[in-house]
């Protein structure tokens, strides 16, 4: 299976040796919609693509109506922000529409720093290039 958004996006900078290594190392999640990928306040357990599909992101509190936050189409990334800082999830993430996701595990994320590190200071570099692009979208649709 391809993982041609992720390419462009979270491994962009990637060889094709470390390409066909992210997906040997990755797995396929099939999505439905209403799938609950994570739940805000879980730990985290990898970094996911948006291969096909659309996810919704939702801030969820006990006793309210969940509130939409965005939606993430093929290309994008979630889970990002508690996988590189080891916080609970910031949101929750559910299956819009069918498509596919492509999950990096934590562990192997971690193991990635320690025994290939090359490749992990490039994907890290992305994710941060990443969340700077949401921020500044965010601080621009604030600002009206």
């Amino acid at each position: 299976m391809d993982i041609k958004g992720a390419e462009d996006i979270l491994f962009w900078n990637l060889g094709p040796d470390e390409l066909r290594f992210i997906r040997q190392s990755g797995n396929y999640i099939t999505l439905t919609p209403g799938l609950k990928i994570f739940k805000k306040g879980d730990p985290a357990d990898g970094i996911y693509v948006v291969v096909s599909g659309e996810v919704d992101i939702l801030d969820e509190e006990e006793g309210s109506e969940p509130t939409l936050l965005n939606t993430m189409a093929s290309g994008d990334v979630i889970g990002e922000i508690a996988s590189m800082t080891n916080y609970p999830r910031t949101a929750s993430a559910v299956a819009k529409t069918t498509g596919i996701l492509f999950k990096i595990n934590q562990d192997f994320i971690q193991g990635l720093v320690k025994n290939r590190p090359e490749i992990a200071t490039q994907i890290l570099t992305n994710v941060i290039t990443i969340m700077a692009d949401r921020i500044v979208r965010l601080s621009k649709q604030i600002k009206g």
